[in-house]
């Protein structure tokens, strides 16, 4: 698929010779005209989840996200007027495309999970080469284009109509907006808004003219008021905008606060007028915390940054302590995340300084050795020992030595002949005659019967 990354200003993406003629308007509102017109809509506007049962398709069906519907002709029945707070805009969007007419208004309202699927807006009471113009408001949203053979291929025929030769369009639209379909383009090509994961609130208005007198007018403007206001439904439920985000069990049920779900039960449908001018109600400001100045949460100055709920994704004002639409509370900051790589723990260095040793020698040689060491360092023989720390408190394990020191051993080895030693078969140590152990590993002192087993000789350390 290929995508086209729309630069500022306005971005000429037509084919004439694949039949598309679609003009781009990057930024034709201010972010701040984006925000003002959602704000209005969504405090003005009563929307649908239409409900009907499909003549092409035979099933039930629901729109996937949620409609308004305005305009058409008054003679004409069902008939709502463009609202007045909306005629500025609908004005706005005709001086730009160089005064083309436009009396037929269609809202949608998407959330995470809504969508629209591949389909024409080409309709026989649009004329044949009609333009439509679509504006974007609040979070942006992907647009997909793909080339057709048919643009009306026949429900589980054997050809869907894609024209699979021509690489299809992937757009990226944002806040204020403005792509405009003109020419053949609905004959020739689809259009759709997948879906996305966690997509904030997002309004796109849909700007068409039905033709006067066309003899397919009625037909059209039935079917426009049928699909997005009342489907099957005679008296259909018109919900503002902060109701969808409370409503128990509607598609919008993970944006409901936690401290709505189990609440009441939804309250009865009723009718409702299309159109609703209930503005919200005013929000209690968070108190203040020392040092903080009123309409600041930081204490710095009267203006600060806005903030988003974590229910419905509504960015309300500094000063809010709950959400201005579903009246979620105001989140806490968040402390700082524990680095991702924590630094090892600081080893704790020994001192290996030289301690008072204790020594095991062998014979009179140990003897001088462990003499010599009470003198002091420089009075060392240079003899083989083991050095091991005073606090040790090393005892001979076996039987008949229990409770001999260290100190009293070497007294023990220097008054013992050479040739009573054993030798551990174990670690290879030469223990004193009476030791019934090895003073080091705790092997048992072999027998006399295993020391005459050929290959298995004492070792003398």
């Amino acid at each position: 698929m290929t995508t086209l990354e729309a630069p500022e200003g306005i971005q000429d993406l037509s084919n004439p010779a694949k039949g598309l003629q679609l003009l781009l308007h990057k930024h034709w509102l201010s972010e701040a005209e984006g925000q003002e017109w959602f704000d209005t809509i969504v405090d003005h506007v009563a929307w649908y989840r239409v409900k009907y049962k499909s003549g092409r398709f035979q099933r039930e069906c629901e729109t996937p996200c949620w409609t308004a519907f305005y305009g058409g002709f008054e003679h004409l029945q069902p008939y709502t007027p463009v609202p007045s707070w909306l005629q500025p805009l609908v004005a706005r969007v005709s001086q730009r495309l160089a005064g083309a007419p436009f009396n037929a208004m269609l809202l949608r309202l998407y959330f995470d999970g809504d969508e629209i699927a591949w389909h024409t807006d080409g309709r026989t009471f649009l004329g044949p080469t009609p333009t439509i113009a679509s504006l974007s408001l609040g979070c942006g949203a992907r647009f997909q284009l793909r080339r057709m053979t048919n643009v009306w291929p026949e429900p589980g025929g054997g050809c869907d109509g894609i024209d699979r030769a021509t690489p299809p369009l992937d757009l990226r639209l944002g806040s204020g907006d403005l792509l405009v379909m003109s020419g053949e383009t609905q004959r020739h090509w689809h259009h759709c808004v997948p879906k996305e994961k966690g997509r904030r609130p997002r309004i796109n208005i849909n700007f068409r003219y039905i033709v006067p007198g066309h003899p397919d007018a009625a037909r059209g403007q039935s079917s426009y008021y049928k699909y997005m206001v009342h489907g099957d439904d005679p008296d259909p439920p018109a919900i503002p905008y902060k109701e969808i985000l409370q409503r128990r069990g509607s598609m919008r049920q993970f944006l409901q606060p936690r401290a709505l779900q189990g609440s009441a039960p939804a309250p009865a449908r009723t009718p409702a007028p299309n159109l609703v001018r209930s503005q919200p109600p005013p929000t209690a400001p968070c108190p203040l915390r020392p040092g903080q100045t009123p309409g600041h949460p930081s204490g710095t100055g009267t203006h600060g940054p806005q903030w988003e709920c974590q229910a419905c994704t509504l960015l309300n004002a500094p000063s809010a302590c709950s959400c201005e639409a579903c009246e979620a509370p105001r989140p806490t900051p968040a402390r700082p995340a524990a680095h991702p790589h924590p630094r090892p723990a600081k080893q704790r260095k020994l001192n290996w300084s030289p301690w008072p040793p204790c020594v095991v020698g062998a014979g009179k040689a140990g003897a001088a050795e462990a003499a010599a060491m009470q003198q002091g360092p420089s009075q060392a023989v240079n003899t083989p020992a083991v050095h091991l720390h005073p606090t040790l408190s090393l005892s001979v394990p076996g039987p008949s030595d229990a409770g001999r020191s260290l100190s009293a051993r070497a007294a023990v080895l220097a008054a013992s002949p050479r040739s009573a030693f054993w030798g551990c078969d174990a670690c290879t140590l030469r223990n004193d005659p009476s030791a019934a152990c090895c003073l080091v590993c705790a092997a048992p002192r072999p027998s006399a019967a295993s020391r005459a087993t050929p290959g298995c000789p004492t070792v003398q350390v």
